[in-house]
């Protein structure tokens, strides 16, 4: 397939950019890391054992690592070329901002962690995450293209409860 890239709409190298980048990148893996410490322990870990905070922490600290790296070398070094990039396609910025929209709601309901359903004087309570995990993967799904009822139900379906029985009931991680 012959490329149709007009070589004057291909992205230049910015240093100013791969430093704003890897600052970025920084900056959010040690937000991660202070997330990853405030996680609440159902119990204690015994010595020699790893607990809920084991795992973000361990990630955080690599990103951070890797950001610090990617920082040096963008300060220190040439800027990468940008030639093999695609220009943003028409609607996709939108796109990221109602991906970006149903995140933050997503995020927003699911700290509520629990809620009650009262129900012909029954009080039902259930996790949020188990109803809104699977309507915020099928709202994302949608977004970005998906419209079959089995992307659209099954997928999500299926991924929560993964999610759920993984971290909620085996590792006993509060979801």
């Amino acid at each position: 397939m012959v490329s149709t890239v007009d070589p004057d709409v291909v992205a230049q190298p910015s240093k100013r950019l791969e430093i704003i980048v890897a600052a970025a990148a920084l900056l959010f893996n040690v937000i991660l890391l202070v997330a990853a410490q405030s996680i609440e322990l159902r119990r204690a870990a015994d010595p020699g054992q790893i607990d809920a905070r084991f795992w973000p922490t361990i990630l955080a600290l690599l990103g951070i690592g890797l950001a610090v790296a990617r920082l040096v070398i963008a300060i220190v070094g040439k800027p990468d070329e940008r030639d093999d990039l695609e220009r943003v396609q028409p609607g996709q910025m939108g796109k990221l901002l109602i991906a970006l929209a149903l995140t933050a709601g997503f995020l927003g309901v699911w700290s509520w962690k629990t809620a009650t359903l009262t129900l012909f004087g029954l009080v039902i309570g259930f996790k949020l995450f188990v109803i809104v995990a699977p309507l915020y993967l099928a709202a994302l799904l949608f977004v970005f293209g998906a419209r079959g009822w089995k992307s659209l139900v099954i997928y999500p379906v299926v991924t929560t409860g993964f999610i759920y029985l993984l971290f909620g009931q085996l590792l006993r991680i509060a979801l």
